[in-house]
């Protein structure tokens, strides 16, 4: 079981970050409770409109999962994510522009596992961070 969770909770990532097109419904149950520093989601539905949302910001994107556990019903996994800011991109009620600029984030992600899919997810990483090498 632990192996399948540690696939699902990166394939949960790149979904959301639109570099996996897999079928949410797989991954997530339809009431999993989402939240980042600029994201919160109560439902699928609302999950996946988020994620059509924040998509259009950021283009070329790759995940780089640099570390990655399962105890129990939790999968933890480390990343560091970059992306080219093509599209505005709005965090904790500040937009910027798109500045065409690569962007490197390193975070964490926490998801808990009702059978074999995600109920609830947290993602961890420094906001300001990515506003910093937005606008030198």
């Amino acid at each position: 079981m632990s192996e399948s969770r540690r696939i699902v909770i990166v394939h949960a990532m790149e979904v959301l970050l639109g570099i996996r097109a897999d079928d949410p419904t797989l991954l997530f149950t339809d009431d999993v409770v989402v939240w980042s520093p600029n994201l919160l989601a109560t439902s699928l539905d609302e999950l996946r409109d988020a994620a059509t949302d924040r998509n259009d910001a950021l283009g070329n994107v790759a995940v780089a999962i640099t570390g990655i556990d399962t105890v129990g019903n939790k999968a933890f996994a480390e990343w560091v994510l970059s992306a080219d800011h093509v599209g505005p991109l709005v965090l904790n009620d500040i937009r910027v522009e798109a500045t065409g600029r690569r962007i490197e984030l390193g975070g964490a992600s926490v998801a808990e596992f009702e059978g074999t899919r995600i109920k609830a997810l947290r993602t961890y990483f420094d906001a300001a961070a990515v506003l910093e090498q937005m606008v030198d």
